[in-house]
């Protein structure tokens, strides 16, 4: 299994799944998965992601990541579990 240094870019018409909603700011954001399932972790990276949009630190499990350029890229935040490979992103 090969764990990606960053996440890859996601395009509109990418099929994706919902992981689960975090609190970003005053609202809700949607966090997905590429693919048609969600893996087993793919609410803890949700989890990871709100922590760590909140200030806290999410741990050494998930790799956060903000995007350079979210119209480019398809998503503003990421995080990629360090141990399984799965990442989930906001877009």
């Amino acid at each position: 299994m090969v764990i990606p240094s960053e996440p890859a870019k996601l395009p509109v018409s990418a099929r994706t799944e919902e992981a689960g909603t975090v609190k970003v700011d005053e609202g809700d954001a949607v966090v997905v998965v590429r693919g048609d399932t969600a893996p087993n972790d793919a609410r803890q990276g949700a989890a990871a992601l709100e922590i760590w949009l909140s200030g806290g630190d999410p741990g050494d499990t998930w790799a956060t990541f903000t995007a350079t350029d979210p119209d480019t890229d398809g998503w503003r935040w990421a995080a990629i579990n360090r141990k399984t490979g799965t990442v989930v992103y906001i877009r």
